[in-house]
């Protein structure tokens, strides 16, 4: 008995079904790893803050998400220290940070496209040499603290 050829369209239906539980298993699988990244992220995540800004750093919560298409890391709770001080200087509600996933992928290291913060009213000031400062966080620790080139 001849086979009888299957149709085109019964064809992929086949292929976008198999294709749409695909996604859905990987999507399940995110989901259910998110919990454990976000608490395996944050250690360093706030030495990397930490390094580069020239102040402690202490993250209370950490989400990751997506906003629309773009990926997105949150920070919650951020407070930043002078070294020796014990009273944050000012502590950030929300600091949402978008990847750029395909620069991130190509440098196997995170791409900040946009940093938004939600919380403290930053006040720049710019010195006698020019140069923009953040009012509040001072010149000490590491002598990028302050300066707004800092964070990027």
């Amino acid at each position: 008995m001849p086979s009888i050829p299957r149709p085109r369209a019964s064809r992929l239906w086949r292929f976008l079904l198999i294709l749409s539980l695909a996604v859905g298993l990987l999507l399940a699988g995110l989901s259910l790893a998110r919990p454990w990244a976000e608490d395996w992220l944050r250690a360093p995540l706030a030495a990397a803050l930490t390094e580069r800004l020239g102040l402690e750093t202490r993250l209370s919560r950490l989400h990751l998400g997506l906003a629309g298409l773009v990926p997105r890391v949150t920070l919650e709770e951020v407070d930043l220290l002078a070294p020796g001080d014990h009273v944050p200087r000012p502590p950030l509600r929300r600091l949402h940070l978008d990847l750029d996933p395909l620069a991130s992928l190509g440098t196997l290291s995170p791409r900040v496209t946009d940093i938004t913060l939600e919380g403290p009213r930053l006040r720049l000031e710019r010195g006698g040499d020019g140069q923009l400062a953040v009012a509040g966080l001072g010149a000490s620790g590491g002598g990028k603290a302050g300066k707004p080139e800092a964070l990027a």
